[in-house]
């Protein structure tokens, strides 16, 4: 028996259990479970014919009221059972019974509706982790003596959960340590908690026996390892197969039938669009993004073509719209090989950050890798807020992609009677003659057309003449009803009780809010917030669900037709429903997809829109403090989230925003945030908004617009925040010649901003004047007030001195830098917890500005202060801290190189690199700026100790970055591509290839010489640099006239900046010297008789 990479979930009636695949002596393939995993999924008196099983005297008695006790009864050691799998189809569970033949036609044949429902493949951790949605057992676990006891013990200590879950689920499956496969899992105890399915919170005792023990039984070899394989992208991706047989269809459910996965209906059509998409496959534009509104033949149009891209050998299919555990694993095996693949993001709105990984990745890997996005949403100028943030997360530019607006697929009426006879027919239907009116625009959409053909296959043609949208979709909600009532008769023999379809109304709507409908949530609906339903009836109504729709209960789709029972379940009592969205045990998950699935309802339906409001005015600022908590005070998501919570607020919000909503909204929303940058705007342009009425208050405006321009930064939109914050200072302004005392230090603060918006627009002349104000005001204030005023006066100091540094003032700027730095030592001996960040920024600032001037030996300790107050911040605060101790390391680096030790720099720079890449991981546009600034380091370094192989790779790592950074903000990235272009060259040309070195140096010089054009002060000096290391190259390269004329043009550029920046040029214009003589010697000509002077002085310098 071996051990095979399938881990399967076992579930049936009223409970989950688990189990794995082995592969048996004969070639077959067969379950392992629990004897009373097997018992509790309900009724069977015989077991069926294929079981092989062993199990305690009473065991065919067991029940839930004598629950199995390894604690008071010890020796009840054998549980467990092992059956052949056939081939079988897994939608129906009563297909199942049949394929394994349990009963014969005179036994009981109530257990063919509780059987082994479905084999759901979970995925198996890298290091042979079993990992579920419950958590995880494996690397955790502790064994006692394996082979020696009956039952093993493992203490786990921890699991890989957010939240306290019940701990039923776990019977049945493998207990893995390392490589090998140990055991069968019999229960679960939490420490402290002997009851039956107790919360599993830090850690537990799990009950096993022992492999060998199954192994002997059965008298099957025992596995000695367990099979570890990840799934490939073919295996993950979904391509559904069109649903069963015709004579079947009369019997399926109305939704089964109108669902694009089914393909029920023939394809047909739509020749432009499939024409489009071959061009997205033959083409180099990385994503595209198909939209039209729900029910608009989206999915089924990429069911087909991924149908033919499969016969043409591409690795195409859906990816699966679930929770992943392993966000970037995933990520890195849907695009690994070589095959060409097309990956479909179906209702993309759920998941953009996973949709945005796949593309980051791909593109920046030059992967033939296609990914297609449908979205019922519509490309304004701005752009929806989902597709904004997947821009900014993948880092692939708007224009690197395509948006299709799909037209209608039945746009004229030839196109409409076709389709609607094709349906009817699908439906197994007559088609009625004379054929009815199609007119309506809404029967464009397939699913409006389709579903007035299942209706009139079934005998009940709807109103055509007063057709509406949600009419068509309450109608066919009244057919998949009755299909629920016809299960409960097949299934119960008996007539369907009252309390029964509104049970299945609930259980349905609770999968379609939240995505699922587990049976632990069961309880809580009979006595919780829907404490009017039978939870008899809802347990019935569970099993109807998992029978007809999945595991798990799955949404009812299409998604319209699940909408249009959530809004029809809201009508009948919405405050109980919004209670149970709000319930404090929704995860971040299903809340995520609650507010996306209500915004749609109340879009859709305007009646619907005070619920929504009532949700977010009761329960907003919870839900912005949960999502913030999940966040992390960084702002970075959780790596498993790929639905952005922060998102779906927000859109929620839109609807129904109102002042005082905007107002207790932005209350709760902390200061630094990326997840809730979106709905901070929102809530403050609504508060902009209102207090620009007629009641509005100056003062209060000018905080919410001061507000919003750092906001708006946040998000990239600095036009925007430009004009915010020049609002706030003339506003403040205004107020502060009045009232000087009181609007003084506002006005202070929004110049201050004023000056950061300036500064990254690239003026810095006025960014540069509105930070002098800034600190002139702040020093008059500190005169009357220093304990208030001095931190913002430090502050302001620090921006002062980055906005001189960027004009060239490098002096003037060491000296804000030294008094900001001074004020904050002042500060952090009193309060450290407040000021220490801020001393540790100061002083980061500070050794850059002193490096810049020459002063190296300060330049160091400086720096080395500054990582160490990071690092030790990061120890206590890592997601905040982090990305701060990075920046500081990677300048340590810096100083340290400067002063020769090589080896410590070296250290310094491999830290920075680690933690940066690890960073870019989750969020690769805020962090890939940073991990290339850091592989430049790293390079440089390497190269100082002759490794120049990894000098080379750094340095090819971080150009490649900033080549693709500099495609979408040329204005930021540039300046940092020619210096990586710069290094590049160089160690290219250390390893003896002259003509890549000599393309990478030509380069360079080519993006700094542009540069220097519009800001010859701040890129001269970058300029000379950069010829200089052409001239080297060229000179290497056997190339002495040419590389001359490099090492002269440099000198020149050096020049013109000596006089204002003597210390930093002094050097770099003895190198360029230096170099420059050596070239003209061997190439044999004269010395430029401009420079000859600047030449001759250097070589006998005046004393």
């Amino acid at each position: 028996m071996v051990g095979r990479a399938d881990v399967v979930r076992v579930e049936s009636g009223g409970y989950r259990g688990t189990g794995f695949l082995v592969d048996g002596p004969d070639g077959g393939v067969y379950l392992v479970t629990t004897f009373h995993t097997f018992v509790k999924i309900g009724p069977a008196p015989v077991p069926p014919k294929d079981f092989v099983c062993t199990y305690w005297e009473d065991g065919k008695t067991w029940s839930e009221t004598v629950p199995w006790d390894p604690i008071n009864n010890p020796n009840l050691v054998d549980d467990w059972v092992v059956f052949r799998v056939h081939d079988y189809n897994k939608t129906k569970r009563w297909k199942l019974a049949r394929a394994l033949e349990p009963l014969t036609d005179d036994e009981d044949r109530s257990w063919s509706c509780y059987g082994f429902a479905y084999l759901t493949v979970l995925g198996i951790g890298a290091s042979g982790t079993l990992t579920t949605t419950e958590g995880a057992i494996g690397p955790y676990a502790k064994v006692e003596s394996p082979d020696q006891i009956p039952v093993l013990e493992l203490l786990v200590d921890q699991m890989q959960s957010e939240e306290p879950v019940p701990a039923s689920g776990f019977s049945g499956g493998p207990i893995v340590v390392g490589d090998r496969v140990v055991g069968v899992v019999r229960s679960f105890y939490s420490r402290g908690n002997e009851g039956i399915e107790p919360m599993l919170a830090e850690h537990g005792t799990v009950y096993a026996n022992p492999i060998q023990q199954l192994a002997a039984t059965l008298g099957w070899p025992c596995p000695q390892s367990w099979t570890h394989r990840d799934r490939t992208a073919s295996e993950l991706l979904v391509l559904p197969k069109p649903l069963g047989s015709p004579e079947d269809r009369l019997e399926e459910a109305p939704s089964e039938l109108l669902r694009a996965q089914n393909q029920v209906v023939p394809f047909e059509g739509r020749a432009d669009d499939l024409e489009t998409l071959e061009a997205l496959a033959a083409g180099d534009l990385p994503y595209h993004v198909f939209a039209a509104a729900g029910g608009s033949g989206k999915t089924r149009l990429l069911l087909e073509f991924c149908r033919r891209m499969r016969e043409r050998d591409w690795i195409a299919g859906f990816v699966p719209n679930r929770p992943h555990t392993e966000i970037d694993r995933l990520v890195t095996t849907l695009t690994a090989g070589k095959a060409p693949r097309l990956l479909v993001f179906d209702y993309v709105e759920t998941a953009p950050l996973l949709a945005a990984k796949v593309i980051a990745h791909a593109a920046f890997r030059a992967l033939e890798v296609r990914v297609v996005m449908l979205s019922r949403d519509h490309l304004d100028e701005r752009g929806p807020l989902w597709w904004k943030r997947l821009v900014e997360t993948s880092g692939v530019p708007k224009h690197a992609g395509a948006w299709t607006q799909l037209p209608r697929m039945y746009e004229d009426a030839n196109s409409r009677t076709r389709g609607f006879t094709a349906a009817v027919k699908a439906f197994l239907g007559e088609v009625p003659q004379p054929l009815p009116s199609l007119d309506a625009d809404l029967l464009g959409r397939p699913l409006y057309l389709h579903g007035v053909a299942l209706l009139c296959a079934r005998d009940t043609p709807p109103d055509l003449d007063n057709l509406t949208e949600h009419g068509i979709l309450s109608e066919i909600l009244r057919h998949e009803r009755a299909a629920w009532a016809r299960w409960y008769e097949n299934t119960k023999k008996l007539p369907t009780p009252t309390g029964f379809l509104p049970a299945m109304d609930a259980v349905i709507s609770v999968s379609t809010l939240i995505g699922e409908c587990p049976f632990d949530l069961v309880h809580g609906l009979a006595i919780g917030t829907l404490n009017m339903l039978d939870r008899g009836e809802l347990l019935t109504a569970c099993c109807c669900a998992r029978d007809l729709y999945g595991e798990q209960g799955r949404p009812l789709e299409p998604d319209p037709l699940g909408e249009q029972l959530v809004a029809e379940t809201l009508e009948r009592g919405a405050d109980a429903w919004l209670q149970l969205v709000a319930a404090p045990e929704r995860t971040l998950a299903q809340l995520t997809r609650a507010l996306l699935v209500l915004t749609r309802v109340a879009d859709k339906r305007e009646h619907t829109r005070p619920w929504l409001g009532k949700l977010l005015h009761e329960h907003g600022p919870v839900f912005v403090e949960r999502i913030a908590k999940a966040a992390g005070d960084s702002g970075d998501e959780q790596t498993t989230q790929t639905e952005p919570p922060g998102l779906a607020l927000t859109s929620a919000a839109q609807l129904v925003l109102d002042a005082p909503l905007a107002e207790r909204l932005y209350a709760a929303i902390p200061e630094q945030t990326v997840e809730l940058r979106e709905l901070a705007v929102l809530a403050l342009q609504q508060l902009v908004v209102a207090e620009r009425g007629v009641d509005g208050d100056e003062s209060r405006l000018a905080a919410f617009l001061n507000d919003l321009g750092g906001r708006l930064s946040e998000l990239g939109d600095r036009e925007q925040a430009l004009e915010a914050a020049k609002e706030a200072v003339s506003i403040r302004r205004q107020l502060a010649r009045t009232r000087p005392d009181a609007f003084l230090p506002h006005l202070a603060a929004s110049l201050n901003n004023l000056g950061n918006r300036l500064s990254e627009l690239g003026d810095h002349e006025q960014a540069l004047e509105a930070a002098k104000e800034a600190v002139s005001i702040r020093r008059q204030l500190v005169k009357t007030r220093p304990d208030a005023f001095l931190p913002h006066l430090a502050a302001s100091l620090n921006n002062l001195g980055n906005r001189l540094s960027e004009f060239g003032e490098r002096e003037q700027a060491l000296e804000a830098a030294k008094e900001a730095a001074d004020i904050y030592r002042q500060l952090a001996k009193t309060w450290p917890n407040a000021f220490l960040p801020d001393l540790a920024m100061a002083l980061n600032n500070l050794g850059t500005f002193l490096s810049e001037l020459g002063d190296r030996e300060q330049a160091l300790e400086a720096a080395k202060e500054a990582a160490d107050i990071y690092r030790q911040l990061a120890k206590t605060r890592p997601d905040a801290f982090l990305p701060d101790l990075a920046m500081a390391l990677s300048n340590l680096g810096g100083r340290l190189s400067k002063l020769g030790d090589r080896e410590q720099a070296l250290e310094a720079a491999k830290e920075a690199a680690d933690i940066y890449r690890q960073l870019a991981k989750t969020r690769p546009n805020a962090f890939l700026p940073d991990l290339a600034m850091a592989l430049n380091n790293l390079g440089a370094f390497l190269s100082e100790l002759g490794d120049r192989e990894q000098a080379l790779e750094a340095a090819k790592e971080a150009a490649d970055i900033y080549r693709q950074l500099a495609k979408t903000r040329p204005d930021a990235f540039l300046p940092y591509l020619a210096t990586s272009l710069n290094n590049l060259g160089a160690f290219l040309s250390e390893l003896g290839d002259r003509e890549q070195a000599l393309e990478a140096a030509k380069e360079a010089v080519s993006i700094r010489r542009q540069l220097a054009k519009t800001r010859p002060d701040a890129f001269l000096p970058y300029l000379a640099r950069a010829l200089g290391t052409q001239g080297v190259v060229l000179h290497a390269a056997g190339q002495p006239d040419p590389a001359a004329q490099s090492f002269a043009e440099g000198l020149r550029a050096a020049l013109q900046l000596l006089p204002t920046q003597p210390r930093v040029l002094a050097p770099l214009i003895r190198l360029l010297a230096h170099h420059y003589r050596q070239a003209c010697a061997d190439a044999n000509i004269p010395l430029d008789e401009e420079l000859a002077p600047l030449l001759a002085y250097l070589a006998n310098p005046t004393p």
